[in-house]
């Protein structure tokens, strides 16, 4: 229980000020019957002396009496004069003692002194969280196959309760996560019909939809974005989307309108704003070439090789233990994606398995939609797997792996194929 001193330092501080607050008063006390004690020591001497001045006025009454100078009321008179007077003095030097009541005092603030810090210590250990003081104290973390589980768990659970919107959302969200992308978009359909209409969600569904249909937005996609849309016209993730759809199919017009919608209503100054001027100044060009008929400046053409553009390098290789698990006529994919936007591929390129390791380039000019350049992204991961059956969609029993994120522009990028898909 490895502990900062300035953590130790604060808990004493605590302890103390508790213990100050409970004993002070007791200290205090005990000071002051202890300046009684010092005053009864000199009213003893006040009682002795009121005691012999009671008795000399007893014997001059008496002596008056037998002399016959007052009678016998007179002398009941005074005599009673004399004991009220005597009472009076000895009620006003009599001290308050009470030796048990202070020796109970100093057993109570010697206990507490004691048992304070202690349970204190005791009820950190038992109560508290003394590791969360210890900084080499780190959790593992997720591996693939704990992550599978753990969404197989949520799909038994999604089995047994269908009726939860939310959850059938999140494992949509997860299936995307492993690759699954079909089982995802069936997911996200389940969460539609039991959640309030939601553009997001329909985003989302549609995201999840294209990429199990060879990431594609064509069809079911882009019905889903117009209905995304149609709840809120200014949704980023569903303009982004149709604003590629439209490029997909060389609608430049309706992708261009896309992208100013989206401009719009993203922050002025941010990345992302610019990141959507570079895409709207290639498509403006690409639009003005089209309609001169004239050839687009190189620099402004996704899949030049001009000043702006930028390719990733790098090789892909076999972990050993998994060579035996890839046969002739494989098929390897290698993907370019952007880590902090879409599953959409910004580059992409198809391979034949074959030696490792296996060296690969991804330029501009093999963008998935024109506008999604790979010299626009600020940081790419580079994906790849090998396929069996030579399907774009991940399918249970390909190999995969990734890369760190990179800059556009990196070189000697190595991907390792170390993991099946699920």
């Amino acid at each position: 229980m490895a502990a900062s001193p300035l953590f130790w330092a604060l808990a004493l501080a605590l302890v103390g000020a508790t213990l100050a607050a409970l004993l002070w008063p007791l200290f205090r006390r005990r000071r002051d019957e202890a300046r009684g004690d010092k005053a009864a020591a000199a009213a003893q001497g006040d009682e002795a002396a009121a005691a012999a001045i009671f008795r000399d006025y007893q014997r001059q009454i008496d002596a008056d009496y037998a002399a016959g100078l007052i009678d016998s009321g007179e002398r009941e008179t005074a005599m009673a004069e004399l004991v009220t007077r005597l009472g009076g003095e000895l009620a006003q030097v009599e001290p308050e003692r009470n030796a048990l009541h202070a020796r109970s005092q100093r057993v109570a603030g010697g206990a507490l002194l004691c048992i304070i810090p202690v349970a204190a210590l005791v009820m950190y250990v038992v109560l508290g969280n003394p590791e969360a003081m210890t900084p080499s104290v780190v959790r593992p973390a997720t591996t693939p196959a704990q992550m599978t589980a753990m969404v197989e768990a949520l799909h038994e659970r999604m089995k047994a309760n269908p009726e939860d919107g939310n959850g059938w959302a999140l494992l949509g969200r997860s299936f995307v996560t492993l690759g699954r992308f079909t089982e995802a978009a069936q997911a996200f359909a389940q969460a539609s019909q039991r959640l309030p209409a939601s553009a997001a969600l329909l985003a989302d569904q549609a995201e999840a939809s294209a990429l199990a249909q060879g990431e594609r937005l064509a069809g079911q996609p882009v019905t889903l974005l117009k209905r995304a849309l149609a709840l809120d016209a200014n949704h980023p993730k569903t303009l982004a989307l149709l604003a590629t759809a439209a490029i997909e199919q060389d609608d430049l017009n309706a992708g261009i309108g896309y992208w100013r919608r989206l401009r719009a209503v993203v922050p002025e100054g941010s990345a992302d704003r610019a990141r959507i001027d570079e895409v709207l100044a290639e498509l403006d060009a690409r639009r003005t070439s089209a309609a001169g008929g004239k050839a687009a400046p190189p620099a402004a053409l996704s899949g030049s090789k001009g000043a702006g553009s930028k390719s990733v390098e790098g090789s892909v290789e076999l972990a050993p233990a998994l060579a035996a698990n890839v046969g002739a006529g494989d098929t390897l994919f290698i993907f370019a994606r952007d880590p902090d936007g879409g599953r959409m591929p910004l580059a992409a390129v198809k391979l034949t398995a074959g030696t490792w390791p296996q060296r690969f380039r991804l330029t501009d000019e093999m963008a998935m939609a024109p506008g999604a350049a790979l010299s626009n992204a600020h940081r790419v991961v580079v994906d790849a797997r090998v396929s069996k059956t030579g399907n774009a969609t991940p399918a249970s029993g390909d190999l995969s792996g990734k890369s760190a994120p990179v800059a556009p522009g990196a070189r000697d990028v190595r991907v390792v194929l170390d993991r099946f898909v699920p």
